[in-house]
């Protein structure tokens, strides 16, 4: 008996100890939620302040915990290729995208979460190099269907290739490279002249999405409502002024400072890498090179439009 009782208090010690810091961290988060929606119903900057100053000391940037060399170079890849200040160098001003949205914001809010990190043995970049991976892309779709012509493949690949200005063809999701990382908690130590940075983790988009009252992927016409100017999804983003809110297809919102990365792939020298990216509606690819031990971006283009 004294054995079973030492067990069970063993147990909710152990028990207690795990869920103190777990109900503290929740707490933290309710507390926020209850701070923003006080903000918002007293009409009060000064509190909304405070929450995206609670919000930044909260999640600070985590460089210091990547152990992995691969996802370590990507954090540097992205902080060398992340301008929201100079979108005009990231972005397609023929679709109008607006780079001055973040311009006049004291808070940045930076992406959370990588989605992968993947290694290629080359990233092809010259004209050269791009038309030999071409030829080679062609041989092995032959070598898949062998019924094909493989000099038609060849030809209509290439008649494709003049829309693009080099070095922007092929998009480099189809370059053969292997995952090295996914879902990462990405917090990159990024610095902008009189911004202050914010992540947004999993957990502060579910709070977000609350304030917000997001009806999820609902078509009910009464529902989207909620989302249109004048209603009240549309008065809680405009009163979220420190931040800059992109509308998406009417039911969703885009919280992150854009623009926004989804990938990033490095050659396995670690010389030439690919971020693919988007901003509003658009889909882009930027090639960096590292000179002299620094990256720098060299190319960007756009790949898709929804």
């Amino acid at each position: 008996m004294d054995n079973l009782s030492s067990v069970r208090r063993t147990f909710l010690l152990m028990a207690f100890a795990l869920t103190v810091p777990l109900s503290c961290c929740w707490a933290q988060r309710e507390g926020q939620k209850e701070l923003l929606d006080r903000a918002y119903w007293e009409k009060s900057v000064e509190t909304l302040q405070q929450f995206f100053e609670n919000w930044a000391d909260e999640i600070p940037q985590n460089e210091a915990e990547v152990t992995n060399d691969t996802v370590a170079e990507a954090y540097r890849v992205f902080k060398a290729f992340y301008q929201p200040m100079q979108l005009e160098l990231l972005t397609d001003s023929v679709y109008g995208e607006d780079t001055t949205l973040f311009m006049n914001k004291p808070f940045y809010i930076v992406q959370g979460t990588l989605w992968e990190v993947r290694v290629a043995d080359g990233i092809p970049y010259t004209r050269a190099e791009r038309d030999s991976f071409l030829v080679t892309r062609a041989r092995e779709y032959k070598l898949e269907h062998p019924w094909i012509d493989l000099e038609e493949v060849i030809r209509d690949t290439f008649e494709y290739r003049p829309r693009y200005e080099y070095p922007s063809f092929p998009p480099f999701e189809y370059v053969p490279s292997r995952r090295i990382d996914s879902a990462i908690r990405f917090c990159p130590n990024v610095h902008f002249e009189g911004k202050k940075v914010v992540y947004l983790t999993p957990e502060y988009r579910v709070l977000l999405d609350k304030f917000m009252e997001k009806p999820g992927n609902s078509r009910d016409p009464n529902k989207l409502r909620e989302l249109m100017p004048g209603y009240e999804s549309g008065i809680r983003s405009d009163f979220l002024s420190w931040m800059a809110l992109v509308r998406r297809h009417n039911i969703s919102w885009d919280y992150q400072t854009g623009p926004c990365v989804y990938g990033i792939i490095l050659d396995s020298q670690f010389q030439r890498a690919v971020v693919l990216y988007y901003y509003r509606f658009v889909g882009y690819q930027a090639t960096l090179l590292k000179e002299q031990g620094e990256w720098r971006v060299a190319k960007v283009v756009s790949t898709w439009i929804e």
